[in-house]
């Protein structure tokens, strides 16, 4: 359950309100209210509160451990509806797509600067270049009255 962690860290990191660090104490209990629920109904909870602190114009979240324990109680009964947590599900998917994305184009450009720098591939290119000069050598002279 280390993900809680890491969203209020990401809110502090990015410049949100420095309360929303919180204390080691509230982590705990954060941890402690969310280690009976299933990871994905834990994760929304977290999404949810991620969203709401990354809400400027929302107001403050004063006791984080309060509000996720609303979350879960609501959730447990089965009224919990998630508002802001699709969308951070949403661009957390995006990212972990654009990163995949990211990595393949790299891996593309290794491979093709490694064929480039084989003797093979080099050689190849000399001899399209040399066919080039022959064809363009030709045409050169062809078209000159003697």
């Amino acid at each position: 359950m280390a993900a809680w962690r890491g969203i209020l860290r990401r809110a502090h990191r990015d410049g949100h309100r420095r309360a929303a660090t919180g204390s080691e104490v509230e982590r705990q209990a954060i941890g402690e209210l969310l280690i009976r629920l299933p990871n994905e109904g834990a994760q929304v909870l977290l999404d949810e509160l991620d969203g709401r602190l990354r809400q400027s114009r929302a107001l403050p979240i004063t006791n984080r451990v309060g509000y996720i324990r609303r979350l879960r109680d609501l959730q447990v009964t089965g009224c919990f509806v998630p508002e802001l947590a699709i969308a951070v599900q949403g661009q957390r998917l995006w990212q972990r797509e654009e990163g995949v994305e990211r990595e393949r184009e790299a891996a593309a450009r290794t491979a093709q600067l490694a064929l480039e720098a084989s003797p093979e591939y080099r050689e190849r290119g000399r001899q399209e270049l040399a066919q080039l000069r022959v064809t363009l050598g030709a045409r050169d002279t062809g078209g000159r009255l003697g």
